[in-house]
């Protein structure tokens, strides 16, 4: 019994410790990737970017079929959301403000639609703005649901205002700075970039608390 009652402690100590050390992984992941960007100069944005293979218009709508595909932004977005503040809410989530991440998230999502056909009717810099900015926030949420549900619940919900300002953020120094004639997506592609490598990470060194997801 003398052993199964020191093995305990021990064993939440050795837990805690190599959390601490995940911890400090993700946390040099981060600042190298912040620096690494930080060397590599502004990156305008590239005017043939807006040049899409199909310009046909149908119904009187220009660039019909770019237009037209993002409806599944707005069916997946809307189906999220009645998923996560549904009757049955409370049945998919151990604590109820784990939704929140979920909640912008599928906002994001459904934004998209929006944001993008408006900007596939007449390609430009200015419109592009709006398919980003709903975009953004859809990366940053997820970001922020998987640390919720990986990590920590209070660190995920206090991280979500800040990365949803960071991820905003960028889209609007991007298009101030391109108004400017200095036109820099360095944080938007960091933002794209450290969501999806973050999450990649965090994934794969921390298990879910939910028994579907993935060890």
């Amino acid at each position: 019994m003398r052993m199964t009652a020191e093995s305990g402690p021990m064993k939440i100590s050795h837990s805690r410790a190599s959390s601490r050390t995940r911890l400090f992984v993700i946390g040099g992941v981060t600042l190298a990737t912040v620096l690494a960007m930080a060397f590599v100069p502004p990156i305008p944005q590239n005017a043939a970017y807006h040049d899409f293979v199909d310009r046909r218009g149908v119904l009187g709508v220009p660039n019909f079929l770019n237009v037209v595909s993002n409806l599944p932004f707005l069916l997946v977005g809307g189906l999220g959301l009645l998923f996560v503040v549904g009757p049955r809410t409370r049945y998919r989530f151990l604590r109820p403000s784990e939704r929140w991440p979920y909640v912008t998230l599928f906002i994001g999502v459904m934004l998209t639609c929006f944001g993008s056909a408006y900007y596939h009717l007449a390609p430009s810099n200015q419109r592009l703005m709006w398919a980003r900015l709903p975009m953004s926030i859809a990366f940053v949420s997820l970001l922020s649901a998987c640390i919720t549900e990986r990590i920590s619940l209070k660190i995920g919900l206090a991280a979500l205002p800040l990365l949803l300002l960071v991820g905003t953020g960028s889209v609007v120094y991007w298009r101030l700075s391109e108004q400017s004639g200095n036109g820099d997506l360095r944080l938007y592609i960091l933002v794209q970039f450290y969501s999806a490598l973050a999450i990649a990470i965090v994934a794969a060194m921390f298990p879910p608390i939910y028994t579907r997801g993935c060890d």
